[in-house]
């Protein structure tokens, strides 16, 4: 298991996609959560939305100003919508066929969700290749435990351009080797 950090802004997520696309390219299907800023016409972020890696569909995760009684910071969270994605994408069938478990990212807006924590612990016993990106400041003492034996990666400003041409080729090469 692969498990990418670091601090935000960093681009965790850039890595990420480009490990994805790297297996999705080379015929290994790939199952899990993406979650991705959204914006305005002016730049400013507006949200997050979370994606099932294998199906394509989507559903806003929290939004600035949106009325919820689950909130993190000033985004409201939207739990039945953003967890009816994360039930399908980590459901034991959807990862069961996979050949790679990837998420991003295992944080505290995806840890509002009922269902994230069980089914990520749930897929990650499974056994399979996983790359999941993990907010630098995860506390959760299940999860941590499970990520133990990891390997870890702590991304930097120094360090992401090298890992960015290695890291999706390096990937591959231990998932099919």
């Amino acid at each position: 298991m692969l498990v990418i950090t670091g601090r935000p802004g960093v681009g965790k997520s850039t890595l990420f996609n480009r490990v994805v696309e790297t297996l999705r390219r080379n015929n290994l299907s790939v199952a899990g959560l993406i979650a991705f800023e959204e914006r305005d016409s002016s730049g400013v972020r507006v949200g997050f939305k979370i994606q099932d890696l294998s199906s394509g569909d989507w559903a806003w995760l929290a939004k600035r100003d949106y009325s919820s009684h689950v909130r993190v910071g000033a985004y409201g969270v939207f739990v039945e919508e953003a967890n009816r994605i994360v039930e399908r994408a980590l459901s034991k069938e959807v990862v069961g066929k996979s050949d790679v478990l990837c998420v991003d990212e295992v944080g505290p807006m995806e840890l509002k969700l009922p269902s994230f924590k069980p089914l990520l612990i749930e897929a990650l016993r499974l056994g399979k290749p996983s790359i999941l990106v993990v907010h630098y400041r995860l506390s959760d003492p299940d999860i941590l435990k499970l990520l133990e034996n990891s390997e870890k990666l702590f991304l930097t400003f120094e360090n992401r351009d090298m890992l960015n041409r290695t890291l999706p080729m390096s990937v591959l090469e231990k998932i099919k080797g």
